[in-house]
């Protein structure tokens, strides 16, 4: 495989997985706005993701933008736009199946109908994107050869999602310490909600939400599929598959780097202070940028 379609499919994963976690997220966050459960401060939500909004704004305002703005390099529909350009570079090595999910995606995200409904019901709106989101994942491990292609873009989506994984968690424990008192708890549960794990977390523990428990299932739990445990161990196993079908990816650099951050999650015990897991968290991203940074100077040729 050349390098710049390498390339091309580690970003259209990339891209991919960035509008699934925004959207999960934005999704969430307007839930817990309707139920009255936490106050939203869509302000701070939009400079979050880089929008310029205006004070007092609401959910109403703040989501078209996020979403359907065409001009911000932020919104979904650029991402998407972005993914479907890197695929179409690299149609050769991706199924029709694969390609088709994401055209789908596209002209759904465009269509005018959906922005005028995102206006009444933004929920249903959210729900339909992310439905393709998972179509999309669906369609790669249901129809996708276990080969170069495959790999890179599971290393895309897994990279992509631990940066957005860690960037969420930065973000709580800040907005935690900026409140004059101990919030309720219930924003990490919106937040559980928009990784998936709710359920996961109420099968394992009983009473009242506990921020630990949820920072340690995100950080540390092996079997849960947004944490950077597992994170990791899936990086592992794909750079393993490489090495094993002689397919790419042999760069004693890469394997150092897997191998050292995968060791740091398993046995380096989580800080209990907001200061150390903040720590914690820009070392984990620095392992997640330094693997980035291999994959651009050594597979690819340059840097996004």
């Amino acid at each position: 495989m050349l390098s710049r379609v390498a390339e091309n499919i580690y970003w259209m994963s990339r891209y991919m997985e960035r509008s699934n976690i925004h959207l999960r997220v934005l999704n969430s966050i307007y839930i817990s706005d309707q139920d009255g459960l936490v106050a939203v401060n869509w302000e701070q939500i939009a400079r979050h993701f880089s929008l310029d909004s205006p004070k007092m704004a609401n959910g109403h305002d703040v989501l078209p933008q996020l979403i359907f703005h065409a001009q911000e390099d932020f919104s979904i529909l650029n991402n998407v736009f972005k993914s479907r350009e890197n695929a179409r570079s690299a149609q050769d090595h991706i199924n029709r199946e694969l390609w088709q999910s994401l055209n789908d995606f596209y002209h759904l995200i465009r269509e005018k109908q959906l922005q005028v409904l995102m206006a009444v019901d933004p929920i249903s709106v959210m729900d339909q994107l992310i439905k393709q989101t998972l179509l999309f994942d669906g369609v790669i491990h249901n129809s996708m050869n276990r080969g170069e292609a495959f790999c890179f873009l599971q290393m895309g989506k897994l990279v992509e999602r631990g940066l957005q994984i860690i960037d969420l968690l930065k973000y709580q424990i800040t907005l935690d310490e900026s409140l004059p008192e101990k919030t309720d708890d219930q924003r990490w549960r919106y937040l559980l909600i928009a990784l998936n794990g709710y359920e996961t977390y109420l099968r394992e523990h009983v009473g009242n939400l506990d921020p630990d428990l949820v920072f340690e299932q995100i950080i540390s739990k092996s079997n849960f599929p947004h944490s950077l445990h597992f994170s990791w161990a899936q990086i592992t196993s794909f750079l393993q598959l490489m090495k094993k079908e002689e397919i790419g990816l042999h760069h004693p650099k890469l394997t150092f780097i897997i191998g050292k951050a995968f060791s740091y999650i398993q046995y380096i015990e989580v800080p209990a202070t907001n200061e150390g897991r903040i720590q914690y968290l820009n070392t984990v991203q620095d392992y997640y940028l330094e693997l980035n940074r291999v994959l651009n100077n050594d597979y690819f040729g340059n840097i996004y």
